[in-house]
């Protein structure tokens, strides 16, 4: 949680950062197709929240929560 707080706090958006966790989750090899595939979901419920609700970045903390949870 430090360190995605420490990303934010250096300038980036809620969205940039969701979006470079995408892109690093699809190419990473430290990843099965299957773990993939679970942590994309959750990205993407998170990128819609943003689009359609609001960015703000306690939603950060979420989403490292759901996917360091992700079994």
């Amino acid at each position: 949680i430090n360190i995605i707080k420490s990303i934010f706090d250096k300038g980036y958006s809620v969205m940039d950062i969701l979006d470079s966790y995408f892109n690093f989750i699809k190419i990473t090899p430290i990843l099965n197709e299957f773990e993939k595939y679970r942590c994309i979901k959750i990205i993407c419920a998170y990128i819609c929240r943003f689009h359609t609700q609001h960015e703000d970045e306690i939603e950060l903390i979420f989403l490292t929560h759901d996917l360091l949870n992700n079994k």
